[in-house]
């Protein structure tokens, strides 16, 4: 993979983690924080293929895909301000055409998917830099696997089920308690990261009865 991606994407989610935690947000507050939070300033990204897109026939489609930092994906929208602006500047260039190239991010937060219980990147402005073929490493990673985020999530749909009274779905599954921990398992580096954060300690409880 190009040097021109570095690692960014768990770290900025990690510490958008620790702020929720330091400040002890709750239910849809958390959810209001993560989208006004950011860490880095114009990160970069490769589009690895979009799932939806706006075209010439179908102008009103929403602009969905899947992007790259060096070591981890994300899903992540494009929304109709960033659309418009990238062809206000590039009239001639379709976004489909943008599979495979990178971009840097000049406005973007992330955002939360109830119904999918997934972190996803919301992308207001761009700018594109040029394109190459797609080689990543075997061990990249869906950044909504990682064991520490898993169990974020876990923590987050709680306190949203609790505030609002609304059963958690997930697709493919027919509730929550039908998770093992097994499928949350927590790596002895996520688990450091976690055990840093302020008031994780005491969420450990709260995370065994989500999880069991």
């Amino acid at each position: 993979m190009s040097e021109f991606l570095q690692a960014w994407l768990k770290d900025s989610i990690i510490n958008i983690i620790t702020e929720v935690f330091q400040n002890e947000y709750k239910g849809s507050n958390i959810e209001n924080e993560i989208k006004i939070l950011s860490f880095k300033k114009n990160p970069r990204v490769q589009i690895d293929k979009f799932l939806k897109c706006p075209t010439s026939s179908n102008p009103d489609e929403e602009c969905i895909s899947i992007v790259v930092d060096k070591c981890n994906y994300i899903s992540a929208t494009f929304s109709p301000a960033a659309i418009q602006k990238f062809k206000l500047k590039n009239p001639e260039i379709e976004m489909t055409s943008l599979r495979g190239y990178y971009i840097i991010l000049n406005e973007y937060n992330f955002d939360y998917e109830r119904k999918a219980r997934q972190l996803y990147l919301n992308i207001e402005e761009f700018n594109y830099i040029s394109g190459e073929a797609t080689v990543y490493s075997n061990d990249i990673q869906f950044i909504n696997d990682i064991p520490s985020i898993q169990a974020f999530i876990a923590i987050l749909n709680q306190e949203i089920n609790e505030e609002n009274q609304e059963e958690i779905y997930h697709y493919g599954w027919d509730n929550i308690i039908k998770v093992s921990d097994e499928d949350c398992y927590i790596s002895s580096e996520d688990r450091n990261i976690l055990d840093n954060l302020p008031g994780w300690t005491d969420s450990d409880s709260t995370i065994s009865e989500v999880l069991k």
